[in-house]
């Protein structure tokens, strides 16, 4: 499941009044494609203080409402994404310590603690990383 639909074009101002604006994050590493997420500034804060700090603070991101992860892996960013708009994401089975790891990481760096914090509660639970 990936979120990345341009919800940026809304001409709901309800919607905005509520959620926010939406703000642009691109997430791109040097190996791998760029991808670009749209997600309501609200929903992101709440659940990131890197993106708090970064849409809320002193900086150009404040204002641009764009935010760049340069080092990042698209799919794993995308795990994050779904998260905060269902409050679980699905890895897949047989692969879950392969995918988990990197999340893990992404959760630290942005500073998702209940992200992290979950990550860690589906490993300590995954079949596959019990067996290695």
């Amino acid at each position: 499941m990936v979120f990345n639909v341009d919800i940026s074009k809304s001409k709901n101002p309800l919607k905005e009044r509520k959620l926010g604006p939406v703000v642009k994050v691109v997430v791109s590493r040097e190996d791998l494609r760029s991808e670009k997420f749209y997600v309501h500034e609200t929903i992101l804060c709440a659940r990131s203080d890197f993106f708090r700090k970064a849409c809320r603070g002193a900086f150009k991101e404040s204002v641009t409402k764009t935010l760049e992860l340069k080092e990042e892996n698209p799919d794993v960013f995308a795990k994050f994404m779904e998260w905060i708009y269902t409050g679980d994401y699905e890895v897949t089975k047989n692969k879950e310590l392969d995918e988990l790891i990197p999340i893990y990481i992404l959760a630290d760096k942005i500073q998702a603690t209940r992200f992290k914090d979950e990550t860690i509660d589906k490993l300590m639970n995954c079949a596959s990383c019990r067996t290695r």
